[in-house]
């Protein structure tokens, strides 16, 4: 996926979501794999990767129990 303005702006309201939670959302490049965001991606819809558990789509991917909670609300409040 292509990093435009669009895809900027969603990421902005994220990081300023999550901070609001006290957590930080950093940014990283797209490291392979695939999701059903791959999709819309490719008809220009701004989305972001990486909001789930940890090295997605990999060997080593796992989810930490106690980041559950602030992934959820993060969820939660990201769509208001």
């Amino acid at each position: 996926m292509t990093k435009s303005p669009y895809i900027q702006v969603l990421y902005d309201y994220a990081v300023a979501r999550a901070s609001s939670l006290g957590f930080a959302l950093p940014e990283a490049p797209m490291t392979g794999g695939g999701s059903d965001g791959n999709f819309t991606a490719a008809i220009g819809t701004p989305k972001l990767g990486g909001l789930g558990c940890d090295g997605a789509h990999m060997l080593h991917e796992h989810c930490h129990v106690l980041s559950l909670v602030p992934r959820c609300a993060f969820c939660a409040i990201a769509r208001t």
